[in-house]
């Protein structure tokens, strides 16, 4: 390939290139006002309640492990005061 036919396939390649590029200018401005309408403020209540809802079964969840845990211990200290 010689000189000139690379440099006119770059200048095409370059040209393909800013033409993809203003339709992708043109399109995000266009759109660009669909993205800035003014909806109000989210309603999270919904969700804050399901989330307040779980605290009982999360907080039965956390004692009965700690049930366990204290459990394990004191058996432990048990066994090894019987045993030393």
């Amino acid at each position: 390939m010689e000189i000139k036919e690379r440099v006119s396939n770059a200048a095409a390649w370059a040209r393909g290139k800013v033409n993809a590029l203003v339709v992708v200018a043109t399109a995000s401005a266009a759109a660009a006002p669909a993205f800035a309408q003014e909806t109000g403020a989210i309603d999270v209540a919904d969700v804050v309640a399901k989330i307040s809802a779980q605290a009982v079964p999360i907080a039965a969840i956390g004692a009965a492990i700690l049930v366990v845990v204290v459990g394990i211990a004191a058996f432990r200290w048990v066994r090894r005061a019987i045993s030393g």
